[in-house]
C-alpha cells in the first residue's frame, strides 16, 4: 500500500491538454539528447543544441526542487518549454507555525531550525501546483522578458490552483525585472540556473506567493562573499517593490554569484529532494517486494519437496504418475499445435502454387 502511495505521488497524472502538446521526440533526457545530437551531427555550438541542452538541465535542476516537469518545447509551443507540477509541502501538526516567506541567509544551513529533521522527506504530504517554464539561455536580461512571460501566461487556460509561470535564465535578476514581476497581474517567478544546473536564485511575486502559501522560502547552501549579494539583499521568495523604470533597469549590470546556490525551505526545514526521496523509496520497496516474492516461491518449492519426501510409497508413485500424465498431455498439445501450423503452411503453399499455375496458363494463352 505504501509503495502505491509514493508511486502515485511521484507520477502525477498528465493533463489531457499536455498530452496533446508533447512532441514525439527521439530524446527524453540529457544522455538521450547527447546521443541523438551525435547521431544526426548537430553542432554543439548551434542554438538548437545549446537551447535544448539547457532545457533538460533546467528540468533536472528543478526536479531537486520538487518540480515534476515534461519537456514540450518545439514548433507551436507558444514559448513554453517545460510543463508540470510543483509539489509544495503541506503544513502538518509536527511543523511549527508558518514563518515569513523569505528566509534570511545569516545562519545558513547551520541554523538549528533548518537542520532539524521532523519526518522523512518521502512521507511529507504535498499538494501539486501547475507550473510552466520558459528557458532563455541568454546573458542579457531586460524587463521585457517578464512582460513576454506574462503574455504567455495569459494565453494558457485557467486552472485551479492557478498556474505559475517561471522564467529560467543563467543571469541573476535585476531591479527592473523585480519591478516587472511586482507589476504583473499573474503569478510569475524568476529562476537563475546556470548552464551546469546550479540553482542560484529563485524569486516570485506576491500573487504567486498567494498560490504557493505561507512557509515557503529559500536559504543559501553556501554563504557568499560580500560581492555575491546584490544591493537589495534579495535571495529568493517574494520580491521587493522597486520602482525603477525600464530604461534604468536595462542599463543596470546584473550581479554575479560565483559561489551561490540556494535550497528551498518550508517553515525553516530544507525540503529539496522530496520527489527524489519518493523515487528512491519506491525503488527500495520494489526491490523488497521482488526479494519477498523470490523468497516465497523458494519456500513453496521447499515445502513441496518436503511433502514429496514424507509421502508413503503408493502416494508418491501416484503423484509421479499424475505428473507424467500431465507431461504427456502437454507434449501432445504441443505436437497438435505444430501439426496444425504445418497444415496451414502446406495449404498456403498449395494455394500459391495454384495461383502460379493459373497465371502461367493465362500467359500461355
Amino acid at each position: 500500500m505504501l509503495r502505491r502511495t509514493v508511486a502515485a505521488r511521484l507520477k502525477p497524472p498528465i493533463p489531457r491538454s499536455l498530452k496533446n502538446t508533447l512532441p514525439n521526440a527521439k530524446h527524453q533526457d540529457i544522455p538521450s539528447f547527447l546521443a541523438y545530437a551525435e547521431e544526426v551531427g548537430l553542432s554543439p555550438k548551434s542554438s538548437v543544441y545549446r537551447g535544448t541542452l539547457y532545457e533538460y538541465t533546467v528540468r533536472e535542476a528543478l526536479f531537486t526542487k520538487n518540480m515534476h516537469l515534461l519537456r514540450c518545447g518545439g514548433p507551436g509551443d507558444k514559448g513554453i518549454d517545460l510543463r508540470g507540477t510543483w509539489h509544495i509541502p503541506l503544513p502538518t501538526p509536527l511543523t511549527s507555525k508558518s514563518t515569513t516567506t523569505t528566509t534570511s541567509n545569516a545562519g545558513g544551513l547551520n541554523s538549528p531550525s533548518i537542520q532539524s529533521s521532523l519526518t522523512p522527506l518521502h512521507t511529507l504530504p504535498t499538494h501539486p501546483i501547475p507550473v510552466l517554464v520558459q528557458c532563455k539561455l541568454s546573458l542579457k536580461t531586460a524587463p521585457c522578458i517578464i512582460r513576454e512571460l506574462n503574455g504567455t501566461h495569459n494565453s494558457t487556460p485557467t486552472t485551479i490552483p492557478p498556474t505559475i509561470a517561471i522564467l529560467s535564465t543563467p543571469t541573476p535578476t535585476t531591479r527592473g525585472i523585480t519591478s516587472a514581476l511586482n507589476m504583473a497581474k499573474r503569478p510569475l517567478a524568476y529562476l537563475c540556473i546556470s548552464d551546469r544546473g546550479t540553482v542560484r536564485q529563485f524569486v516570485w511575486n506576491t500573487i504567486a506567493s498567494e498560490v504557493i502559501g505561507t512557509g515557503m522560502g529559500v536559504s543559501l547552501l553556501h554563504s557568499p562573499s560580500p560581492v555575491d549579494v546584490d544591493d537589495e539583499g534579495q535571495e529568493g521568495g517574494v520580491v521587493g517593490g522597486d520602482t525603477e523604470n525600464d530604461a534604468d533597469a536595462d542599463s543596470e549590470a546584473p550581479p554575479h554569484f560565483p559561489n551561490k546556490e540556494i535550497v528551498l525551505t518550508f517553515n525553516g526545514r530544507v525540503v529539496d529532494g522530496i520527489l527524489a526521496a519518493i523515487k528512491a523509496e519506491t525503488k527500495r520497496l520494489d526491490i523488497f517486494r521482488l526479494e519477498a516474492e523470490k523468497a516465497h516461491k523458494k519456500q513453496l518449492r521447499l515445502e513441496k519437496k518436503l511433502r514429496e519426501l514424507t509421502l508413503p510409497e503408493e502416494e508418491r508413485l501416484a503423484m509421479e504418475a499424475r505428473a507424467e500424465e500431465r507431461r504427456i498431455v502437454r507434449v501432445r498439445r504441443k505436437e497438435e499445435k505444430q501439426r496444425l501450423l504445418d497444415l496451414e503452411a502446406e495449404m498456403a503453399r498449395k494455394k500459391e502454387e495454384a495461383r502460379d499455375a493459373r497465371r502461367r496458363r493465362r500467359e500461355e494463352k
